[in-house]
């Protein structure tokens, strides 16, 4: 964390919203209850010196790749499994669908020599913007390596964006989270962002383009944005067998409006993602 020492460390960002929380972010925010501003930059400067050391250990694996000649002719993909709040909107850890929690990147790297499948047209630094996920890994990695994809699954190679960043392999994402009755949502295309918290019915709407940071939930001054990205979430879900957050081709919270009850100790990790490791199909 001492790497960071003397720099200036940014302020997190505060949603409007972000006072009149859903009950579901009542874990993240405990996390941060009674922090002062230096403990608050002094985690940040810790995490930040945590991604400055995994840059240095991907340096040593390129270094070593190169040293034993294989650099030229391997395929390289950099992710990972989740993001931090780090204090945006007062939350922290992760475990929900805000920008520190799920933007994660993902930078593929064909190999030097090429791959004939590209025919010449991957370019350096280029940029795809659209949806993916972590789901895609799999099937990418299997057409690298020539196989067959599994039928069923819900990822998509990345191959064609990689050989055309003007692709894209979705019209929207589906983020899901938490045992069923207490579960959060996300339908984005890129440009919008929707969220609902199954238990209190709670909606949070982003146009992440404009607003990258979610400060402005837009669910009351953008209803025909907020009816059609709705809309997109209860089509994925009714496409179901059953799913109990659907009634009547409509979303179903398990206790509407609900509020949380100051001053009780907040809901832990019990109600969050592992209680339904199958899930709905």
């Amino acid at each position: 964390m001492y790497v960071y020492e003397r720099e200036d460390i940014p302020e997190s960002p505060i949603g409007d919203w972000a006072e009149d929380y859903p009950i579901y972010h009542q874990m993240g925010l405990s996390f941060g209850k009674n922090m002062t501003k230096n403990q608050i930059e002094l985690a940040k400067r810790a995490f930040y010196a945590s991604v400055t050391h995994i840059d240095r250990q991907i340096n040593r694996i390129l270094g070593t790749l190169s040293e034993e000649g294989i650099l030229d002719n391997t395929w390289i993909i950099f992710t990972a499994d989740h993001g931090d709040n780090l204090g945006d909107h007062n939350l922290w850890q992760k475990f929900n669908f805000l920008k520190g929690s799920c933007n994660i990147p993902l930078i593929i790297k064909p190999p030097y020599q090429g791959d004939q499948r590209l025919e010449d047209k991957w370019e350096p630094n280029s940029t795809n913007n659209t949806v993916v996920g972590l789901q895609d890994i799999l099937p990418t990695l299997v057409d690298i390596g020539y196989g067959s994809i599994p039928e069923g699954i819900d990822g998509r190679s990345l191959l064609p964006l990689v050989k055309d960043n003007s692709k894209k392999v979705r019209e929207v994402l589906l983020g899901e989270l938490g045992k069923d009755g207490y579960r959060s949502f996300m339908v984005t295309d890129g440009e919008w962002k929707y969220i609902w918290y199954e238990e209190d019915g709670y909606e949070l709407l982003f146009n992440i383009q404009d607003d990258p940071n979610e400060i402005y939930n837009l669910v009351q001054k953008e209803f025909e944005k907020r009816t059609e990205y709705r809309k997109k979430l209860i089509n994925i879900l009714s496409s179901r067998e059953q799913d109990p957050a659907i009634d009547k081709n409509e979303l179903k919270a398990t206790s509407p409006g609900k509020k949380v009850v100051k001053g009780k100790r907040p809901r832990m990790n019990s109600y969050i993602a592992y209680e339904s490791p199958v899930g709905h199909h």
